[in-house]
């Protein structure tokens, strides 16, 4: 994997399901420069929980910007903002509830299969609650060969699955 330090855009995705999670989601994005630039925010949406479904809604929105720390290194920062705003991911149920849950959901231009980072994220096609902001702040992304998979018909289905909040 090639380290991006271009003016690609990045997108976060960013989301809980506590009490407090949408404070701790304003301290996250008031918090992520200088290490990520943050251009754009998308709305704000609320969404069932996946995997794991026997818990409280989720919140969930998506951060479009540039770096200039490579995708680990990016990564290691969300960790640690993370663990800072009061997630502990060795004690967290996969799947299960959590205050803030930060990840990189697409880079522009970089595609990693490494154990440490895989780009775009894994699940990013199945998951209407990241998908959908992404693409808010990125409909260029459309474009790229990685959603080609993507019908008007999925589309629509996948938005039927979130609700806008205001926060």
């Amino acid at each position: 994997m090639e380290q991006n330090r271009t003016s690609n855009s990045i997108y976060l995705g960013i989301g809980g399901n506590k009490s407090g999670t949408a404070d701790a989601i304003r301290r996250c994005i008031d918090s992520l420069n200088p290490e990520f630039q943050v251009e754009l925010v998308s709305k704000w949406y609320s969404s069932k929980a996946w995997g794991n479904t026997d818990q409280n809604d989720f919140i969930n929105l998506v951060v479009k910007g540039s770096s200039e720390l490579s995708p680990i290194d990016l990564m290691a920062h969300l960790l640690n903002m993370e663990s800072h705003l009061g997630r502990d991911r060795l004690k967290s149920e996969k799947w299960g509830p959590r205050l803030i849950d930060l990840d990189i959901l697409f880079w522009e231009g970089l595609r990693s299969t490494q154990t440490e980072i895989r780009l775009p994220h894994p699940h990013l096609l199945e998951r209407s609650f990241a998908l959908i902001p992404l693409l808010e702040v990125g409909p260029h992304l459309l474009q790229d060969e990685y959603f080609s998979s993507l019908t008007s018909q999925k589309l629509s289905t996948l938005r039927i699955k979130l609700n806008e909040i205001a926060l």
